[in-house]
């Protein structure tokens, strides 16, 4: 069986700019001999985090469980059990949209922050085990958004929670229409960071 790697795709638009580079990394992936899961988070259930911190107050090194029942676990156990990932979200308002935002939220989990600690949570694990590919797209030009949007942060903020470093960014700019044409450049260099993820799955 091949590398698994598991995108992650967090546009509202299907067949939208995000959907449409997830989707270029994975299938240039997959002709490398790798598995491949494509997650559309439109389609899942995901409640809003309630910051109840339950899933924060246990200190063993595995991610804690949180008390609301939909599909964020089924999703979490996915990209854990993945060799590598693809995560894509849009800009909307200078950072990743809110469907994106809402899951991360929901990822609190793979903090230790008990009560009784008033710091910053510590995260439970810092091995990073995975390599990641992020992709983000704005309505303003690629060098703009990679120098002012928070989303490529926000993106590698959720990386490392999953224990992945990140091996290549795509940033697609100038995507004002709802017809996604994409550059040829643009699509190569999906393919290539998906070649390049397969390869140095581990």
């Amino acid at each position: 069986m091949g590398k698994r790697v598991v995108g992650i795709m967090g546009s509202y638009r299907k067949g939208g700019a995000i959907d449409t580079v997830v989707s270029e990394v994975l299938n240039a992936a997959q002709e490398q001999g790798a598995d491949i899961i494509k997650v559309d988070l439109v389609d899942k259930h995901i409640e809003y985090c309630m910051n109840c911190r339950a899933c924060c107050q246990e200190p063993e090194p595995q991610r804690g469980r949180c008390v609301i029942n939909d599909d964020v676990e089924e999703i979490l156990t996915t990209l854990e059990e993945a060799d590598a990932i693809v995560l894509g979200a849009p800009v909307n308002f200078g950072d990743v949209n809110a469907l994106t935002r809402t899951f991360l939220e929901r990822m609190v989990g793979f903090a230790y922050w008990p009560w009784e600690r008033p710091s910053a949570p510590q995260l439970r694990n810092w091995t990073v085990t995975k390599k990641a590919v992020l992709v983000t797209s704005s309505s303003a030009p690629g060098l703009l958004t990679k120098l002012f949007a928070r989303s490529l942060k926000t993106l590698k903020t959720m990386a490392k929670l999953l224990g992945a470093k990140p091996i290549g960014v795509l940033v697609v700019g100038l995507v004002n229409e709802p017809e996604v044409h994409l550059r040829d450049q643009t699509r190569q260099a999906a393919q290539r960071l998906g070649k390049r993820l397969a390869e140095q799955a581990v």
